[in-house]
């Protein structure tokens, strides 16, 4: 739901005219990503205070990558550090890859980057590209597909000092991007293949009740597009992201 209101503004620009000039102003009510899913973490505090959350069963994510992506959106990734450190951060972006796209890894077949692809669902897959950045996957689909759903971009409610920031200014943009939800997770290679199970150092839980009523009510708040950075299948509409959120890695100026 968007609401424009217009407001005009008079100025004399000659004492016998007149000019009109109308200011749109965009109002529109915000998704709720904090309001009852984080708890806010002090600069005192050096670990997020997460209450116990269930893990979605593996069995959720055997479905093509493009019925998963979208409902990925404003689940909750929970990452379990060392030393008893834990991140919870919502899910706002993500990418669809499947069998028949030549932008997925396994399009070609199977190699031994990308052999966690045809595997089990529910399974991380995390490629490294660049030569500098990581980039986080959930595995989809029947064994034997390939089958993935890239996380572009995660919402922390707080951001912890010792995480590393890298270059990133705004601590809504630690982790917008794979690569930088990555490096403030501390994620790379020695994390695939592992199960998002409870237990283990990466999980997802389930959007909120909150939210998924919300976004039933506003379904305008899920939006949907092409992906980012490719050259083949760039026009595939396989990309999701939550409307007007900070943390998404790149919003159209209308959502800004």
């Amino acid at each position: 739901m968007k609401i424009i209101l217009a407001i005009d503004i008079a100025i004399a620009a000659k004492p016998w005219c007149l000019l009109i000039f109308r200011v749109s102003i965009n109002v529109f009510p915000l998704p709720p990503v904090l309001s009852d899913q984080h708890s806010v973490l002090s600069n005192q505090h050096p670990v997020l205070p997460v209450q116990p959350l269930k893990a979605i069963a593996p069995s959720w994510f055997a479905r093509p990558a493009e019925m998963v992506a979208p409902e990925l959106v404003g689940c909750r990734l929970v990452r379990q550090l060392a030393q008893g450190k834990t991140l919870q951060g919502l899910i706002v972006e993500t990418e669809a890859y499947g069998p028949t796209d030549p932008a997925c890894h396994g399009f070609r077949g199977k190699t031994a980057r990308n052999a966690v692809m045809f595997g089990p669902a529910g399974v991380s897959y995390v490629y490294f590209i660049y030569g500098r950045y990581y980039c986080l996957n959930v595995v989809c689909d029947r064994p034997g597909i390939a089958s993935a759903v890239l996380i572009r971009a995660l919402w922390l409610p707080c951001v912890p000092q010792w995480i590393n920031r890298g270059r990133v200014r705004h601590d809504h943009q630690v982790a917008a991007g794979p690569g930088r939800l990555c490096r403030a997770l501390e994620i790379d290679r020695s994390l695939d293949g592992l199960p998002f199970s409870a237990g283990n150092d990466l999980r997802i839980a389930p959007r909120s009740a909150d939210l998924a009523q919300q976004l039933q009510r506003y379904p305008g708040w899920l939006q949907q597009t092409t992906r980012i950075g490719l050259t083949k299948a760039k026009d595939w509409p396989w990309r999701w992201y939550l409307a007007h959120c900070p943390a998404v890695s790149r919003l159209p100026k209308r959502d800004r």
